[in-house]
């Protein structure tokens, strides 16, 4: 009997997480998917030396060091954004606002600094695709072509931010 009513708590219990994650707004793209991001700037470490370790692991065949290391960003949606560490692909530089597609590596929750997203393309360097558009002053929205606003979702501030699922 106790074990019976253990399981319908805890069924109970997943059931109400999955709702309140559904209420929040669109979920991260999910481990494994691809997406498209911009290069935020450096990496986001909270150790620096065990994410290089965890990067060398991942990567034996490369010299790694914290400059290989970055932070890619993109948005769900309007209050949902995805964002996390990725190693720079062998020989490239890539500076703030390069435009990446990414094989996601970040978990939505329990994200360390051992996780990474793997860059699989650059799709732009910085400034041959904006990562934002601006809105008017007046804070409505710019009447972009369908092709460019289809990008870019609802941004908090004066700016649309890239949109995961961007089409580049």
């Amino acid at each position: 009997m106790c074990a019976t009513l253990g399981r319908v708590w805890l069924w109970l219990l997943v059931a109400a997480g999955t709702l309140g994650l559904a209420a929040c707004g669109s979920l991260p793209p999910p481990v494994g998917s691809t997406a498209i991001a911009w290069v935020k700037g450096p990496a986001e470490l909270s150790n620096p030396a065990q994410a290089l370790t965890a990067a060398r692991a991942r990567y034996p065949n490369r010299s790694l060091t914290a400059r290989d290391l970055v932070r890619v960003s993109c948005a769900m949606d309007d209050i949902s954004w995805h964002e996390g560490n990725a190693v720079v692909p062998p020989g490239k530089h890539l500076g703030k606002g390069s435009i990446v597609r990414i094989r996601v590596g970040t978990p939505l929750v329990g994200i360390t600094d051992g996780h990474f997203d793997e860059i699989i393309e650059v799709v732009a360097s910085p400034g041959e695709v904006p990562r934002e558009l601006p809105r008017a002053r007046n804070g409505k929205l710019i009447d972009y072509q369908a092709a460019t606003a289809s990008n870019y979702v609802g941004g908090q501030g004066a700016t649309l931010a890239l949109s995961c699922a961007a089409r580049l």
